[in-house]
């Protein structure tokens, strides 16, 4: 008996000190990536601490590396609203496995939540509207300590544009972020099952009709409910001309949308943006005269030598990765 009372009291000890621990869980996933790995990948602003607004993680697309995705767009602005901003860095160029990148975004939210002493808002482009989802499914404890997910043009069911390029990857190989990006991938067939949003996190997904990397277009959004809205560009601008990688990018229209989910209760409004929203192309801090040079040098270059580099490395997988023990019972 007296054995049993040990037992009981040691397992109870253990179940308190995961509960008023930072960054334990007990459903958590067992760690593949060491902690300081995961910590090198976090870039934060030097307001975070203590932060009086709601701080924001931005999440960078396939192919995508953070200085490419918002350091001459994103952070700006932010940084102008004064807004408290991190970025994500996870490995080869967000084109390796997904299932590992949440974890750099679980860590992340853990990092920024106990800096900031508050809720975070997650911006995510592309597989960075995605990815974040895996995070809050699978490491619960995440996700009270985020108030807001944000998704521009967001791979939440994959894409057609994968799908019909899988014969060709069977044989030469691609990269594991395509193949799970794929709109018939086991990984968002496990992510979306049972449930697509959890209460207390508001989702706003914004899209454009024009997207020519999630298609269709429509995939990127999420099932409805009083915390979600799906929102099209060009249902508050018609005929606005900005495609997949512009959307994430500069635009700001989507810019704005965003910034109205970060600074109000419930996702993301368009009857509170305001009457120029239209009349501007770029978001605030990204000018026409600078436009050209960085969307080269800064972002179209390197993210092209980022594609290349990736889908000819020699080890280019012919078959989705399996799932993680994790993914399989989620």
């Amino acid at each position: 008996m007296r054995r049993r009372t040990r037992t009981s009291v040691l397992a109870l000890a253990v179940a308190l000190t995961a509960a008023i621990t930072p960054g334990i869980a007990a459903a958590d996933p067992a760690p593949t990536v060491p902690q300081a790995t995961l910590d090198a990948g976090l870039r934060c602003s030097a307001d975070l601490d203590g932060a009086t607004r709601t701080p924001v993680l931005l999440v960078p697309g396939t192919g995508a590396d953070p200085k490419q995705n918002f350091d001459w767009t994103w952070r700006r602005s932010l940084a102008g609203a004064g807004i408290p901003a991190c970025t994500i860095e996870v490995p080869r160029h967000s084109m390796g496995d997904i299932q590992v990148a949440a974890e750099y975004v679980a860590n992340a939210i853990r990092r920024m939540h106990g800096r900031a002493g508050r809720p975070i808002a997650i911006v995510g482009h592309s597989q960075g509207g995605m990815s974040p989802r895996l995070a809050l499914k699978y490491w619960p404890d995440t996700r009270a300590m985020v108030s807001d997910l944000i998704g521009i043009a967001p791979s939440n069911h994959g894409t057609a544009a994968v799908l019909l390029l899988k014969p060709l990857c069977s044989v030469l190989g691609c990269p594991a972020a395509l193949w799970q990006q794929s709109s018939d991938s086991r990984l968002l067939q496990a992510l979306n099952r049972g449930g697509e949003t959890f209460p207390g996190i508001d989702y706003t997904v914004i899209t454009t009709d024009l997207d020519e990397i999630v298609l269709p277009s429509t995939a990127g959004n999420l099932a409805a409910g009083p915390n979600v809205r799906n929102v099209r560009v060009q249902s508050i601008c018609p005929g606005r001309l900005v495609e997949h990688l512009g959307i994430g990018l500069y635009d700001n229209v989507a810019h704005d949308l965003a910034l109205d989910a970060i600074t109000h209760p419930g996702p993301a409004d368009p009857s509170r943006l305001g009457p120029g929203v239209c009349g501007r192309t770029f978001m605030p801090g990204t000018s026409q005269s600078d436009f050209v040079g960085n969307l080269l040098l800064t972002a179209a270059v390197p993210f092209l030598l980022n594609l290349v580099q990736q889908t000819t490395a020699a080890d280019r997988l012919t078959r989705e990765p399996p799932l993680k023990p994790w993914a399989t019972a989620g």
